[in-house]
This record gives structure tokens, sequence and C-alpha cells, in this order.
């Protein structure tokens, strides 16, 4: 058999929209959540045959807003994955959710129903910002949601937090770290902020309306948190992720060291066999697709090698291991450093990456410039 194989699953519902979001989520479709568990389960028994012999070593439910669904239907979610797929005994099985979403009785389900990994979608710790986002939640409620979530056994809590946001500071982001650490977070994914066209917030950028941190100053801000991540105990495994140690996110992981994984939901995406295949966006004709045949696919594209590889030095080399040569050998039948030996050379010489003759990895004073690095092995 073979391991490291992820299950995601999409639960496109959420409170409210916040200004910067693109993803495939709905507000005020309450109607819809059994009906779309339904056709979730139904697609779940369709695609599982296809994938017997595969072991799923990670489940992640994304969204949206997971929490959002009453609990016994995400159990019920959790049991059709169980008795349809081989998922390991071990698993990290993760649920995203947003404060104002769950409680004690709610996170008793859920580690009932086998989660053992909570990713809580703080962004902010101040409430004038959380407003502005648009987030359905204060500061008060985030820190009520750690507590809730730590007394009823969750240990592997993870917070997201946004850097390059208005008004922020480096004093702040520092102070925020702390704050975190004190809760007893152990992972802690700290993303920049993008601006994504069609959202509200990048309409009033447009418009003047709102002034974000020049890029200069978004990269003093990431340096700030870096440097109070370390201090607090807080590992850089990946460019945007920081773990105590034994806590880093083996979903991530599996991302980005190229394995394979099946999404499952509206819009999800999954990566088999060298070819990415997606289900359709809209709730409805997810819906109506999945409860008449089991099947939601959209479309499917069988990846070709050279861009395969590019992807896997691109995923290999935000991480702090970097990339491995074994593995790139294994994968495409190509040795790394002989296909890119004179890009190696110009950017060790640069200063830029490490190199040695297991892989080579971005070095720790380099990562500000990693999509420009990673751009160099476009051939």
């Amino acid at each position: 058999m073979i391991n490291n194989c992820g299950l995601y699953v999409h639960i496109p519902f959420c409170l409210s929209k916040c200004v910067y979001c693109d993803f495939v989520s709905y507000t005020g479709r309450e109607n819809l959540f059994e009906p779309y568990v339904r056709a979730l389960i139904k697609e779940i028994k369709h695609r599982a045959p296809r994938f017997s012999g595969r072991v799923f070593d990670t489940v992640y439910f994304g969204g949206g807003t997971p929490t959002l669904l009453p609990s016994a239907l995400t159990a019920d979610i959790m049991s059709a994955l169980k008795d349809n797929f081989a998922v390991a005994a071990d698993a990290e099985i993760t649920t995203e959710a947003n404060p104002a979403t769950i409680d004690g009785k709610k996170a008793e389900v859920y580690l009932n129903a086998g989660f053992n990994r909570v990713s809580v979608g703080m962004q902010s710790a101040d409430d004038k910002t959380l407003a502005f986002l648009g987030r359905a939640h204060n500061a008060r409620q985030f820190e009520e949601t750690v507590k809730t979530l730590k007394t009823a056994g969750f240990d592997n809590i993870n917070t997201d937090f946004m850097l390059g946001l208005p008004g922020q500071t480096q004093a702040a982001v520092g102070e925020t770290v702390d704050y975190l650490d004190r809760l007893g977070v152990r992972h802690i994914s700290a993303y920049s902020l993008i601006l994504e066209k069609g959202t509200p917030l990048y309409s009033d950028v447009k418009k003047g309306k709102t002034v974000l941190p020049d890029d200069d100053f978004t990269v003093d801000l990431y340096d700030a948190f870096f440097s109070a991540a370390l201090r607090a105990g807080f590992g850089r495994y990946e460019v945007s992720n920081f773990a105590k140690k034994g806590y880093e996110c083996r979903h991530n992981l599996n991302c980005w060291k190229y394995s394979d994984y099946l999404g499952l939901g509206a819009s999800a995406h999954s990566f088999f066999g060298g070819r990415r295949c997606f289900n359709v966006k809209s709730l409805e004709k997810y819906i109506q697709k999945a409860s008449s045949t089991g099947s939601a696919m959209s479309g499917s594209r069988k990846i070709p090698k050279r861009e395969r590889m590019f992807e896997y030095i691109m995923l290999s080399l935000r991480t702090a291991d970097g990339l491995d040569a074994a593995d790139f050998a294994d994968r495409f039948g190509e040795d790394f450093f002989e296909l890119y030996g004179n890009i190696i050379k110009r950017l060790v010489s640069g200063g830029c990456v490490a190199a040695d003759g297991g892989g080579i990895r971005i070095r720790e004073d380099k990562f500000y410039i990693l999509n420009s690095i990673i751009t160099e092995f476009i051939i």
C-alpha cells in the first residue's frame, strides 16, 4: 500500500463573506446544509472504489466554515469517510473553524468523531481590523474558542494570522505571537494578505478607499513575526507555517511533498497519478450532480512531466528542508543536479540557496525572495 495520501472535504458555507475572500463559499444557505451533506456522502461512496488499496493518513475539512454545519451532519460525513476509505488509525484529522461557530458541546462531538486538530481562523487579534475584514467574530470570541477546544481535549490547535493589514505594526505582530503562545496554540499559519480580483477589498484598494502597507513594510512585518515566533519556540518548517516541535501539519507537508490527494465537495480539486481534476463550483449544481450520479466532476487535466517537475521544485523549496534530489530522481527519472546544474550554481554563488549532494534548500535569510528564486527553474 502507498501511504501519504490526503483527503480534502470542502464545506462551502459561511456566516459572512470576508472582504478579501475569493473561495467558493456561500452565506444564508442553511436550508441546503442537509442536502449538501447527503450529496457529499453520495460522492464519497461513488469515488471510494477507485481508491481501494490507498491509505489516507490525513483528512482536512476546509471551506467556507466547516464548523457552521450542525455537528451531527459533520459526524455523518466522518462516518462515511471512514466506512468507505482506508483512513489510517493515526491519521491527522483537521477541521477549520470560525470562533463564532463552535462551543463546548460541538467540540466534544468533533473529538468523538475522530478529529484531532483544529485550525481556528483568527486573522487578527484587533477588533477594529476584524470588523474591517468582515470577520464574524471578535478577539474575545477567538480566545474563548481556543480555551473551549483545549477544555474539550484538543491539544493540536492552529491559528491563521494575516500580515500586511492596514495599520498593522511590527510591535503588534510580535505581541500577537506572544499572546497565541500564552493561549497554548501549537501552530501558526502566517500569510500575507493577497488582493484577489472580484473581492470587495480589491475594489476598495483600486479606488483608493483602502491603503495597504507596501511590499517592503510587509516584509518587515514578516520579519517581526519570524523573530517573535522563534523566541516563543515555534520552528519555521515552511515559509508561512510555524509549529512547536511535533506539531507540524501533516496535511500541509503532504501537499508540499507533492503527495496525492482526493478532494470532495463543491469546487474541490484532486491530484492523483499526475492528473488534476476538479468538481463543479456551483453549490446547487454540485448538489444536483452528486445526488443523481455520485459524480460532480467538472473536468480533469493530465499534467505534463516538465510542469510536474516545476511544481515539485516550487513546493519543495517552500519548506525548510528543501528539495530531496533522490526523491526527484525516483519521481521523474531525471538527475536534478544535471538538469538544473547551471541554475543551481548561479543561485549558490549568489547566496540564495545551499546545496549538497542530497539536494538544495533556500537559505534562511532569503525566504523573502522565494518567488524570485523559484522562477529561476522555469525552463
